[in-house]
């Protein structure tokens, strides 16, 4: 028993000299961090001297037996390694061997066709077009045979051609090599390669060179592969014309024919020039359209053709009488009624009434007044729209002159005063050594296209040191007049 009590006051006394000892440290400095990662037991950090005596202890602070300050490592203290962490490979794992793989046997390999062109491009055919820009043309059969205009609208269209020399750089060259790249291709199809390839690629100039970014340039290999021809082509209801045969003649495209674009645009035109000047006012093209058949290597050419009829002929209706009148623009006209249509001669009539100088525009429009029944063509009358110009006109001129002294001039006209087109004209001369008065008469197309009726009638006085003259005069002219524009 009293060794149990004597137990327990050695433990309240170890306690309470631990808190005072706690507390001593607390006061004498700050807390220091300790290492948490090996924790002591209660019983080693109090030693029996603080059990004894913990007064004494206490006032003892924190230099002896307490805690020390943490080693500081130098900035240039290399970090030890870190330990080797050893795994054992488990026992128990097992990996199954690779076993080979069984080919299907419903796959065919195709073999390489025996006639197939070759292409080595070691061996091609070099277009040098400036510094950065070259062209190669590996294929030999079968032969390229537009490659000349072909690589012509190339260099007038490409992108890398606009690069000034010297201030190109592989950043430029590789984003306009894509869109010349582009442009290859579409010329191709344009010339009827639907198969063509371009191979691209971007190099240096001198083989010494190390980097590309020295003196780049850019090289196009240029495939074309098989040219397409036409297939079938069919144009509508251009069979239903009277002069079918002379028609499609003039549509110079045959089945067989090498395919290429610019030839369906221009024998389109061609075609519509036939029809507009074979009498079809109304005729209608639509856009013609191309399926290319990859399997036949040919194109089929779709182009819906509506002649509507064949025309002759009316007469010409003016939208201003008073104006211009219909009977004075059927006498400038190059046709008479009753002759077949001709689109040209209607372009003709508007342009003569522009060249009058009395409207500021004009339109001239076919519109039928009779139907074509069977072989007989049908009528159509052309109105006339038009806008007046301004008609008069008011000018003057004040000079001087060591010998002519003072001189002023001055005229006025009106181009239409009596329709149609009879111009009248009033000009007069106040000098010191002239003066004149006189009036002039104009009709434009009198009597017929390109004559003109002229009267002129005038009174003046001239006084020099020479001569004087006192003059009165009354002069008239009928010509006919030809210019580059009626001829």
């Amino acid at each position: 028993m009293l060794q149990s009590i004597r137990s327990t006051t050695e433990v309240a006394r170890g306690a309470l000299a631990t808190c005072l000892a706690l507390a001593a440290f607390a006061g004498a400095q700050p807390a220091v961090a300790q290492n948490t990662s090996a924790p002591a037991s209660l019983e080693d950090l109090i030693p029996d001297s603080a059990v004894d005596n913990p007064e004494a202890w206490a006032q003892q602070g924190t230099d002896e037996g307490m805690t020390s300050a943490e080693p500081v490592l130098a900035a240039e203290t290399p970090i030890a390694d870190l330990p080797a962490m050893p795994v054992a490979w488990p026992d128990d794992v097992e990996i199954e061997p690779l076993e080979p793989l069984e080919p299907e046997g419903d796959i065919q390999f195709a073999d390489l066709l025996e006639d197939a062109p070759q292409i080595a491009f070691e061996d091609a055919e070099i277009e040098t077009l400036s510094d950065s820009l070259v062209l190669g043309f590996p294929q030999k059969e079968p032969p390229f045979t537009e490659r000349g205009d072909f690589v012509d609208r190339f260099e007038a269209l490409s992108t890398i051609e606009e690069l000034d020399n010297g201030d190109e750089n592989v950043a430029q060259l590789a984003a306009r090599a894509r869109e010349d790249e582009e442009l290859l291709a579409t010329l191709l199809r344009v010339y009827g390669y639907y198969d063509g390839e371009i191979v691209r690629t971007i190099a240096t100039r001198d083989a010494s060179e190390d980097s590309a970014d020295q003196n780049p340039r850019v090289r196009f290999d240029v495939i074309p592969g098989p040219r397409y021809t036409y297939g079938a082509i069919d144009l509508g209801e251009l069979d239903t014309a009277t002069d079918a045969a002379e028609l499609r003649d003039s549509f110079d495209i045959q089945p067989g024919e090498y395919l290429q674009s610019d030839t369906i645009l221009a024998e389109q035109f061609d075609l519509d020039r036939a029809l507009g000047e074979t009498g079809y006012a109304f005729a209608e093209i639509d856009e013609p359209e191309l399926l290319i058949d990859h399997d036949r290597v040919e194109g089929d050419l779709t182009m819906p053709v509506r002649p509507n009829g064949k025309y002759v002929f009316g007469g010409v209706v003016s939208d201003d009488e008073a104006f211009l009148s219909s009977r004075h623009l059927e006498r400038i006209a190059r046709f008479e009624p009753g002759d077949v249509y001709q689109r040209s001669l209607e372009f003709d009539l508007r342009r003569a009434i522009t060249a009058t100088g009395l409207v500021s525009s004009a339109s001239v429009e076919a519109r039928e007044i009779e139907a074509p029944q069977g072989d007989e063509p049908g009528v159509v009358a052309m109105d006339v729209s038009m806008e007046r110009a301004e008609l008069r006109t008011i000018a003057g001129a004040i000079g001087y002159g060591s010998e002519e002294g003072v001189r002023i001039q001055a005229s006025w006209e009106h181009r239409n005063l009596f329709p149609p087109e009879g111009a009248l004209r009033l000009r007069g001369i106040l000098g010191t050594r002239e003066q004149l008065a006189g009036v002039t008469f104009r009709k434009n197309n009198f009597g017929g296209r390109d004559k003109v009726l002229t009267v002129d009638a005038y009174a003046s006085s001239i006084d020099t040191s020479a001569y004087d003259a006192r003059t009165v005069a009354l002069t008239g002219t009928y010509e006919r007049t030809s210019t580059l524009l009626f001829q």
